[in-house]
């Protein structure tokens, strides 16, 4: 089964038949459910468990709570990939951001006979929506219909995450980063309350075999395991950890929760994006118990 899912999610036709089902489901719950009715549904449905917004204990909890509650306009800014890179460089991260091919409001603006060899095409709003080339593009038109695609969709529908409803929907292509010692890309992501990181997911291998782990804020690795296995052995903490550290505190002061993502690569350091609804607060943590451990964390107003 998981060689199945695994070569679907590769199939470019049936991501696209996917996306398209996606976009058909957002216009229809976005007319059938409001904010608060929708997180509830979902939150019982990824969960199994009634969502207490009345007394929120749970990091799941208190992240719906901060999504129908919490609003700084700024936000709307920060989840967008391309307007973002003008954010991090008002705050002195210029040359942090990760290197570019280009950012494009359509697929038309889009010059794809003058690629790199190596990039990797992103929805500016969105996750898990990205095209890696590595060499000639096979079916080019599929490439450009799946990116339409993304365009289309609103992804505020599927988790009620309001920094997206509004958000200026376009294409950002990167520039494809391999470590010269360490083929496998490491993101390093600190979860960050009121300015202070507090744990560090890290993903390794993200674009073949996904893990993860949890490191406290003083590298000591937890018991954790949420979305992907944990890998086999042990991550060495980053060359950068100390001004990682020093840069997701001040780009998480005035938040009361937000996600700071790094890359390093042959002892380079670059910031990979701001989120505050990590996977949409819907989390399932094993053991259950970081749940509340993270929520603890979170001071709400």
């Amino acid at each position: 089964m998981e060689k199945i899912k695994s070569y679907l999610k590769k199939n470019l036709f049936f991501v696209l038949l996917m996306n398209y089902r996606r976009i058909f489901i957002q216009k229809r719950n976005l007319k059938k459910y409001d904010d608060e009715t929708a997180v509830r549904k979902i939150y019982k449905e990824r969960l199994g468990r009634e969502l207490d917004l009345d007394n929120p204990q749970r990091f799941t909890e208190k992240l719906q709570w901060l999504k129908l509650n919490y609003r700084k306009p700024i936000m709307s800014k920060i989840v967008d990939k391309i307007s973002i890179r003008d954010y991090l460089t008002e705050k002195g991260y210029g040359d942090y951001l990760m290197p570019i091919v280009g950012t494009y409001n359509s697929v038309d603006e889009i010059d794809f006979k003058n690629l790199p060899e190596k990039c990797i095409f992103k929805a500016s709003c969105g996750s898990s929506m990205h095209l890696v080339k590595n060499g000639k593009i096979k079916y080019l038109w599929l490439w450009k219909a799946i990116m339409k695609s993304w365009l289309k969709m609103n992804i505020y529908v599927e988790g009620r995450e309001w920094p997206y409803k509004d958000a200026k929907r376009g294409i950002i292509c990167e520039h494809f980063i391999e470590a010269r010692t360490d083929n496998k890309l490491k993101d390093y992501k600190f979860f960050c309350f009121n300015g202070q990181p507090e744990f560090i997911q890290v993903d390794v291998d993200l674009l073949k075999d996904h893990r993860i782990n949890f490191y406290d804020k003083n590298w000591v690795l937890q018991s954790i395991r949420c979305q992907f296995p944990n890998s086999d052995t042990d991550v060495k903490k980053p060359h950068n950890f100390d001004l990682m550290v020093k840069f997701a505190k001040d780009l998480s002061k005035d938040f009361p929760h937000v996600r700071v993502d790094f890359y390093e690569y042959d002892d380079e350091l670059k910031i990979g994006e701001l989120t505050f609804f990590d996977g949409s607060g819907f989390y399932n943590f094993h053991p259950d118990e970081y749940d509340f451990i993270f929520g603890e964390k979170i001071f709400l107003k």
